[in-house]
């Protein structure tokens, strides 16, 4: 009876240490998972802080046209779309619809998304029109289009 009270107290031990020692090897990986995120945590803060002194460099710098206030025109889905582009410093500093009367609110709503990616790129080349608003966001693409060929390369 004392070697069988032996051997599930041994057993019980050993079962313990072994859990002690799984839960060590746990909080290590913790730890280690911990310092790995604190180190992708600043590098994502340092290549973000040279992204923005990029950008900064990269507005300070003087653009390709030529300063001063253009629209364009171009056909939406329920008429003629009319885009106002403001250059300044020779980039493009605000882009705005200045008039589609006739377009469809629902359309225009989803459409007007494309002002942002033509801002972002300065420029309305490359610019994907919005699916489920094909027509109207084509129309603002090609009425900016038309604006910044009258802005002109310097």
């Amino acid at each position: 009876m004392r070697s069988k009270h032996f051997f599930v107290r041994a057993i019980n031990i050993l079962i313990i240490a072994g859990a002690l020692l799984y839960y060590n090897q746990v909080l290590s990986l913790h730890q280690q998972l911990d310092k790995a995120n604190a180190a992708m945590a600043a590098m994502a803060a340092e290549n973000t802080q040279s992204a923005q002194e990029g950008a900064a460099s990269a507005q300070a710098e003087e653009g390709p046209y030529k300063d001063g206030t253009y629209q364009g025109s171009a056909q939406g889905f329920g008429g003629t779309v009319t885009v106002e582009i403001t250059i300044e410093q020779g980039n493009l500093s605000g882009i705005e619809i200045v008039s589609a009367a006739n377009e469809d609110a629902a359309y225009y709503n989803m459409a007007v998304q494309v002002l942002d990616s033509i801002a972002e790129l300065q420029s309305a080349e490359g610019v994907d029109t919005v699916s489920g608003a094909t027509y109207t966001s084509r129309g603002i693409i090609n009425a900016a289009t038309e604006a910044f060929g009258k802005a002109g390369k310097k």
